[in-house]
Order: structure tokens, then C-alpha cells, then sequence
């Protein structure tokens, strides 16, 4: 009996939750495409501007808006991309050196 309740719980939070996000969504896609239609404005809702020396990142949603400089998140995401790739290409160079049997080849 609990157990149905816990469950009833859930997908009630749940279905709510889901609700919230589409009206939020419907709400900035009806505020985007008025703006587009009515306005003229063909601005886009997040912009990434990358330049030789910062990064920012701008948002302009119903009405507000913001620009805010990412340039150490770009750096560290462009960093963890180089460990990634510099890890593949070493892990691909491991493999190869191990004699695997003909059936895997």
C-alpha cells in the first residue's frame, strides 16, 4: 500500500514538473516569435560571441537579458576536449600494440 502511494507521489511531482517546463518553454517560444513577427527582431535567444580575446555569452529573454564573459569556461572546456582526444589517440595507440587473435581482427 505504501508502495503505490510512494509511486502515486512521484508521478504526480513528476507530470507536474513537466507541465512547468513545456508552459515555460511554450512561454519564451510565443515571446521569441512575437518579437520576430511583430518587431522585426531577428535576434537570437542565446548567443555565444567568440572573439581573439574573451568569450561571452548573451541571453535575451521576455524582455530581460544579460551578457556574461565565459572565457574561463571556454578555456577549460577546450582543455578537457584536448585530455579527451590526447587520451583516445593514446588508448588507439595501446590497442594497436597488443596482438590480438586473428578472429578479432
Amino acid at each position: 500500500m505504501k508502495d503505490v502511494k510512494e509511486r502515486r507521489c512521484f508521478w504526480a511531482s513528476f507530470f507536474t514538473t513537466l507541465c512547468l517546463i513545456m508552459l515555460v518553454c511554450g512561454i519564451i517560444t510565443v515571446d521569441y516569435q512575437t518579437a520576430r513577427v511583430g518587431f522585426g527582431q531577428s535576434q537570437p535567444l542565446i548567443q555565444v560571441l567568440v572573439s581573439e580575446e574573451k568569450t561571452s555569452l548573451s541571453i535575451h529573454v521576455l524582455g530581460a537579458g544579460g551578457e556574461w564573459d565565459i572565457t574561463a569556461l571556454d578555456q577549460w572546456v577546450q582543455n578537457a576536449e584536448n585530455v579527451v582526444v590526447t587520451a583516445v589517440e593514446e588508448g588507439q595507440k595501446l590497442l594497436e600494440q597488443i596482438p590480438l587473435q586473428k578472429a578479432y581482427k
